[in-house]
């Protein structure tokens, strides 16, 4: 479960943060932990640098969001936070999957 599910948190630093997977995720989840003022989203086939912001509202960042890492399988692939995300001596915990091709179901072992 490890190679499709990661759990973990960084540290904004006010500019874009690449988060290191081992592989390119198909979803994203950000929340900040700090202040607990947004929740940002993102699925692969959302737009590069892109994401849903839920703040006291949904919103759409159109810039700034989160990018699927533009590295191979083997380079450390993952995701890029922008400085929307990325903010300065927050915490950000993050939930990060991918799919394995399988189709899930009700019967599946």
């Amino acid at each position: 479960m490890n190679d499709y599910f990661r759990i973990g948190k960084f540290t904004g630093t006010g500019a874009a943060l690449t988060v290191s997977l081992g592989w390119i995720p198909d979803y994203v989840k950000c929340v900040n932990y700090t202040d607990g003022d947004r929740i940002d989203e993102w699925f692969r086939n959302d737009g590069a640098g892109t994401s849903t912001v839920t703040t006291t509202a949904v919103a759409a960042n159109a810039d700034n969001g989160i990018t699927a890492y533009a590295g191979s399988e083997t380079a450390a692939p993952g995701f890029t936070v922008g400085t929307d995300i990325s903010e300065s001596a927050k915490v950000i915990n993050f939930i990060a999957m991918r799919n394995d091709g399988r189709i899930f179901s009700a019967t599946y072992p």
